[in-house]
């Protein structure tokens, strides 16, 4: 038997689960304080819902059943050198490496949105909604 925790960070990794929930809170706020101009990110979130949902079933698709990941070559900065210039990262350019960034910050950073914003945003809801 799953445990309430491990069915909350199931939920809360959900990208669908999560829009659902933005929307609900969303709508909740909009309708008890009028605040329809007071969340730009959510607005954004809120527009691009179905394209978004529909990349990252895509890329987990991909992930789970085929094996594929993304990848991007290596790029040399001064942290793979030493203070002699001997290379100390162990990565070739030539070579790609797996890309590790979870599905959520690669769709935001897609539809160019701030989570530091969104954030602030779901923050000044929850505060406005208690302090009906």
């Amino acid at each position: 038997m799953k445990s309430q925790k491990s069915r909350s960070i199931k939920k809360i990794s959900d990208p669908k689960w999560v829009a659902d929930t933005v929307i609900t809170l969303r709508a909740e706020c909009v309708k008890q304080h009028d605040m329809s101009a007071n969340y730009p990110e959510h607005d954004k979130l809120i527009a691009i819902q179905d394209q978004s949902q529909a990349i990252g079933e895509f890329l987990e698709w991909a992930r789970i059943e085929l094996g594929y990941s993304l990848g991007e070559y290596h790029e040399h900065t001064q942290d793979c050198f030493d203070i002699d210039g001997g290379r100390i990262c162990g990565m070739r350019t030539e070579e790609m490496y797996a890309v590790n960034m979870p599905v959520t910050n690669l769709l935001a950073k897609f539809f160019n949105i701030d989570q530091d914003k969104l954030e602030e945003e779901k923050r000044a809801m929850l505060k406005a909604l208690r302090n009906g």
